[in-house]
């Protein structure tokens, strides 16, 4: 099962109309639904999605057999749900807004680690998945290797280079990282609510390939 197409294809666009939701919506809706029994109103407050938004959701989650509802009490995972969750949330770490260092100016940056997604990465090309965290919204994005040690390194034309920016530091605060992870930064206008959003929904295209 790769867990990550099947949120892709869940938020994917049906009869030439794109959903408000993205995949980031959809991994999410599935972590609030996991904590037990959710009516849609709530989980239309915590996704910040319109009714009709969230009810499309829901009945794609349904659809998809990850999710069941039961009147009065809500909506619950399924096994299958359950599954699907727990494989995404072992492949990507979502940290959220990062502290850096001087990696940009006046912008906030928002991190998720890939576990052992090296070769992954380098499949696909550094400069392919940079532009797939630009595609989805951010103003740029920083893409790093762990190797040996923990240690950050940055890919560049012709081998890889140490990286010392505090973002690094911020992140080990966070998670501890391991050898073959990837680490994927979106760096975002201070305005932008959504920095988390670009980079996991960059993420979950990346996972999907794998």
């Amino acid at each position: 099962m790769n867990a990550a197409r099947i949120i892709a294809e869940i938020a994917m666009p049906r009869r030439k109309v794109k959903p408000n939701f993205t995949p980031y919506h959809v991994i999410k809706a599935l972590m609030i639904i996991s904590k037990g029994h959710v009516g849609r109103p709530k989980l239309r407050e915590e996704l910040k999605l319109g009714d009709a938004s969230t009810r499309t959701l829901l009945k794609r989650l349904k659809e998809a057999g990850l999710v069941r509802s039961f009147r009065p009490t809500g909506t619950e995972l399924t096994e299958r749900g359950r599954e699907v969750l727990k494989e995404v949330l072992n492949s990507l770490v979502v940290l959220g807004e990062v502290a850096h260092g001087s990696i940009c100016d006046n912008c906030v940056t928002s991190a998720v680690v890939l576990r052992n997604a090296a070769d992954l990465l380098r499949g696909m090309g550094v400069i392919r998945v940079r532009d797939l965290v630009v595609k989805q919204g951010a103003d740029g994005a920083l893409i790093l290797l762990v190797g040996p040690n923990g240690r950050a390194l940055m890919p560049i034309q012709g081998g890889e280079i140490p990286f010392t920016d505090p973002l690094v530091s911020n992140v080990r605060k966070k998670v501890p990282l391991r050898e073959g992870d990837v680490i994927l930064v979106a760096m975002c206008s201070p305005h932008d609510e959504s920095c988390i959003e670009h980079v996991v929904n960059a993420a979950i295209t990346v996972l999907k390939r794998g």
